[in-house]
Formats: C-alpha cells, structure tokens, sequence
C-alpha cells in the first residue's frame, strides 16, 4: 500500500493568493491524497472564493463558538476547508492543521501559508528524498529567482556561511542536498513519526518563532532534516519594516512594528531559555536593551520589556493588544 500524503495550507485575508496556492497543488505530478485548508476566520471574502472555484460546495456558518469542517466536496482531491471560529494566528493554524492531518492517518504532511507556490514535481522531488524525515524544499524569491526568499547562514567546517542566493544554496550542499537544516512551515514536508515523538507547534506562539521552536524541538529529539535544492518552492521575501540602528553599527536590527516585535521578543524569550539557557538569553537581553537605550526608543523598549516578562511568567495571550 503507498503512503498518503496530504498537504496543509494555513490562510488569512489572502484570498487570490490562496487560489494559487491551490492550482499549484493540484499541478503536482505526485498527485496528493488530500488538502487541509485551515482558515482563521478570514473577513475578505475566502469562503465564497473558494466556492466559486469549486473548492468547497457551500458556505460554512460565520457565526461560530469552535472550528467548522466542511465535508470533503468531489474534487479530484478531496479538500478538508476548516473555518476556525477566530483568527489564532499562523502558529495556533499549523497547530490544528497538522493535528488533523496527524490523527486522519496521513504518512507524510506538508505543510505551508497561503502564499506559497511550489513548482509542479516539488513534492514529488522531496518524497525521493525519504530517508529523511523531515523535508525542505529551496525558497525562492518570487520577485527575482536568483535570491532567496528565506535567507540563512549555515556552519561548514566550523565556519558560518551566508546563503543568499540559489548559487550560494548550490555552493554548501552535496548533491543537490544541504543537511541539517530545512525552512519549517514554508513546503516544509514532515513524516507522521516525527508529529509522534515531538508533537505539535506551540500554537500560543500566535506568529513568529514557532517555526524555530519546532525545528529546534525536532533536532534535539535526533530527527534528520534536509533541504533539497531541486525541490522548488516560490514565496514572497519578507515584508516586515526593519531599522538598521546607526546603519548597523550597533548590530542586529529592530523590528518597526509593535505586534511583530512583542511576539517576536515573547517567543525568542522562550525559545532561548529553553534551548540555550539563561547565560545566552542574558547576553540577548542585554543586546536588545542596550540598542534601544542608544536610540532612545523608550516605547519600543516597553514593549520588549513587556514581552519579556510574560514570556518568564509564562503568560499568553497578550499579542492582541498590539494588534491594530
């Protein structure tokens, strides 16, 4: 009996490039056994979208106190739409996405947001690729196919290498493969063994960080990733507003956005906590305060500092006050 594989597609308020994302995926020459579409209860029209493009055979309820999963329709796939009752964020969506996919008996389950494009023998390039539980394909920039979308350093031979560009992707693999590392929920594709040892994303992360979390939560349990350079995704580059503190003299850059970087600064916390201890995230809080004291952005270091602490008392939740 093959495997069954099924991907998982994450949407808020992008309702063309969800359609998309869509077409794509009925494109793939590996043809999938199954499409999740997890909606956090978008306002600009996603259902109807989608029922005019035959995705889905009628329109949910709106008003709803719990997640709404419409019957499969008679697509040549079959399309699970789950209309969640509020908007809980790309992390809290990974997390229902990949619970479904999970307890429905899905082998492999590849998962991504809504404006993602993979190229039509992406999928099928990956699962060639099994050896390895947990599958990435190479991100590319959709607005200019030289660079990459997510860029990242990697280590080789002790040293940190910056891959940029697909040239500099190509220069550190080995036949066409980079191990070790894997861009997580961008096609990222995910055995259910993996999902069984480690669980799901900690999807009161809301956005931001999850991805890194459950990449880190997946090495230290010894799980093998890879990226396969062959295996082609397209996504936007990120559009996050970025300043570059006295033209970077002081180092990394602040994020110019109250929402992003109280849950940026929240999550990082935790992650670094658990992960690298509390000497690593005391150097990290003292790089983050001393930027901010240089520039005089009292407001942005409240934020921070208010991030911080809910982060150390374990609190959840607070993201929606920044959200405008």
């Amino acid at each position: 009996m093959s495997e069954m594989v099924c991907a998982v597609v994450v949407t808020y308020n992008r309702k063309e490039l969800l359609i998309e994302c869509l077409e794509s995926l009925k494109e793939q020459s590996r043809t999938l056994d199954a499409i999740f579409i997890i909606d956090n209860a978008s306002t600009d029209g996603t259902p109807e979208i989608l029922l005019k493009n035959t995705y889905i055979d009628y329109i949910p309820p709106m008003d709803l106190l719990e997640p709404y999963e419409l019957t499969p329709n008679k697509n040549q796939i079959p399309i699970h739409y789950v209309r969640m009752h509020k908007n809980i964020g790309g992390a809290g969506g990974f997390h229902e996405g990949l619970k479904r996919a999970y307890e429905n008996g899905y082998d492999w389950i590849w998962l991504m947001d809504d404006d993602g494009i993979p190229s039509p023998n992406c999928l099928e390039t990956m699962l060639a690729k099994k050896q390895f539980p947990i599958i990435g394909p190479l991100i590319m920039n959709n607005e200019n196919t030289e660079e990459l979308a997510c860029q990242t350093s990697v280590y080789r031979n002790g040293k940190k290498v910056d891959i940029l560009t697909v040239e500099d992707a190509y220069k550190v693999s080995e036949d066409k493969v980079i191990t070790d590392y894997a861009n997580f929920f961008a096609g990222l594709l995910l055995s259910k063994d993996v999902v069984e040892k480690i669980g799901y994303p900690r999807k009161e992360f809301f956005i931001w960080g999850d991805e890194a979390e459950y990449s880190l939560r997946a090495l230290s349990n010894n799980f093998n990733v890879a990226m396969v350079l062959d295996a082609h995704f397209f996504h936007p580059p990120n559009r996050v507003t970025i300043k570059y503190p006295l033209k970077g003299l002081i180092g990394h850059s602040i994020i110019a956005d109250d929402f992003r970087s109280y849950c940026y600064h929240r999550n990082y916390f935790h992650i670094k906590k658990n992960y690298f201890g509390y000497k690593m995230t005391l150097l990290w809080i003292i790089s983050e305060t001393s930027r901010r004291l240089v520039l005089n952005d009292w407001k942005g270091l409240k934020i921070v500092l208010k991030a911080w602490g809910d982060a150390f008392l374990n609190k959840w939740g607070n993201e929606k006050k920044y959200i405008k």
